[in-house]
């Protein structure tokens, strides 16, 4: 029971994660776009610069999309007790879900559909995973403790 509840745990910080690291990018990569007229929602932001060519949104979009899956798969593979590889794909599983919202929801061209829902999701979960549960390397030198008995003092 307390190994699912803190695999539970680690799954929602995993998502609180990668929304954290998502919204970040795309407050940032929001600033520069045009304001609607109507409103100043960030969402309204987007809808309008998408429409116009040449436009940064879509990089900014699919940034957003992988780094959040990709922090959020390696935050609940840190945290998840034993069970790091499926945190990790559940977090790049519901991710997923949403881009697929978010791909309902936008007008945007298919070759965005397609490199974003292939590319910013189940891949970035899974280097999630590997760059989590990589190990730790220690420093390579060693001072050795000073001991009034050694030879090398």
């Amino acid at each position: 029971m307390r190994q699912l509840l803190s695999t539970l745990l680690a799954f929602i910080a995993g998502c609180c994660a990668g929304l954290a690291v998502g919204a970040a990018i795309l407050a940032m990569a929001g600033l520069p776009l045009p304001l609607p007229e109507e409103g100043s929602l960030l969402a309204e932001r987007f809808i309008a610069a998408m429409a116009v060519p040449g436009s940064m949104a879509y990089p900014a979009l699919l940034a957003a999309h992988a780094a959040g899956a990709f922090a959020g798969a390696a935050v609940a593979a840190r945290l998840a007790p034993g069970h790091g590889l499926i945190s990790a794909l559940a977090i790049g599983f519901t991710f997923l879900s949403a881009g697929i919202a978010s791909v309902l929801v936008l007008d945007a061209p298919f070759w965005f559909q397609v490199l974003d829902l292939n590319l910013a999701f189940g891949p970035m979960a899974w280097l999630g995973w590997r760059v989590a549960s990589a190990p730790v390397r220690r420093a390579a030198f060693r001072p050795r403790a000073w001991h009034p008995r050694s030879r090398s003092a």
